[in-house]
């Protein structure tokens, strides 16, 4: 067979661009015509009819609607996923968003919340905040037990609302303390329930029923929890004459007594 010549060529490359683009024009008709939809019906077919929203908490159904700004007829296929995930992301209590279609109709929207992991003390409120210092929602009654408070003293005049990423040079360091002793016990009973700046490298964990505070350094951690855990044994039974435990020395943990009880011992 002879080759074709560039007159013929040309023709069947024009074909093949009209047909294709043929296909993209009749892609939403054809979904609607295997529905059993008269091509008329094909745009009311797969209009965006429904929303699913999965996650909400503190995030109103109303700000996902807003931010997703989709208008009333908008077909499934013209809603922008990409441009409207990213104005949802840009909500300050949100952490991740996951946008997509179900043909026909609904937009599907799942929201993952910043969750609270302490309280924090600033500009005469608490706030729980999450992992990131992102003050999430003001406490008007009791403190939470399961969250930590946290105190630094560079924030007692700072105006917060809820959404604002709380920065001071001390919080970062002081979270970290707090992290690492939530859930601990110490002497295996007094349960963890804050932790306050004291100085400007070093950190006080409170215990709740106990006078006795633990001294963490606000840098680089090693084997901290390591030597208060080997502390916590030691002292048991004589827990109520420790005034503090400073695990800032490296190698050792440093006790306090009362006075009645004597002088002060490395551990």
């Amino acid at each position: 067979m002879r080759d074709m010549d560039t007159e013929t060529k040309a023709a069947w490359k024009g074909a093949l661009l009209f047909l294709g683009a043929a296909a993209l024009a009749f892609a939403a008709p054809t979904v609607a015509a295997r529905a059993g939809l008269r091509p008329a019906a094909a745009g009311e077919y797969l209009e965006v009819r429904r929303i699913e929203m999965e996650g909400l908490e503190r995030i109103s159904q109303k700000e996902v609607l807003d931010l997703l700004e989709i208008k009333p007829g908008s077909g499934i296929f013209g809603v922008d996923l990409e441009r409207a995930g990213r104005r949802l992301e840009g909500h300050p209590l949100a952490a991740a968003v996951e946008l997509r279609r179900k043909i026909p109709s609904t937009l599907y929207v799942r929201v993952e919340e910043r969750r609270p992991k302490y309280t924090l003390a600033a500009g005469g409120r608490r706030w729980l905040m999450d992992g990131d210092g992102v003050a999430l929602a003001e406490l008007s009654g009791a403190e939470p037990e399961d969250y930590p408070e946290i105190v630094v003293s560079g924030l007692e005049r700072k105006r917060i609302k809820a959404g604002m990423r709380v920065t001071d040079p001390q919080l970062a360091g002081i979270m970290e303390v707090a992290s690492r002793f939530k859930g601990h016990r110490l002497f295996g009973q007094y349960p963890f329930t804050g932790a306050r700046a004291f100085g400007p490298e070093r950190a006080v964990a409170l215990f709740r029923g106990t006078g006795t505070v633990v001294v963490a350094p606000l840098g680089q951690w090693s084997d901290e929890m390591e030597r208060l855990a080997a502390v916590d044994l030691i002292l048991r039974g004589q827990e109520a004459e420790a005034v503090s435990i400073d695990l800032c020395f490296p190698g050792k943990a440093v006790v306090a007594k009362t006075a009645m009880a004597g002088e002060e011992s490395g551990g």
